[in-house]
């Protein structure tokens, strides 16, 4: 699949975008400690993208 990207877009064309809304429970984000596992976030964030 072709990932849309606004380089790509001829003159007149539109750029679409779709937005998910995924709800992952703060201890998930954190893993028990005082800030978000970016890392974590990340890995969820690429999952959804495939």
């Amino acid at each position: 699949m072709e990932r849309a990207d606004r380089t790509n877009l001829k003159e007149g064309e539109q750029f679409v975008t779709r937005r998910i809304v995924i709800k992952i429970g703060t201890s998930t984000i954190t893993a028990g400690k005082d800030r978000p596992d970016l890392e974590f976030m990340g890995d969820v964030a690429r999952q959804v993208i495939e």
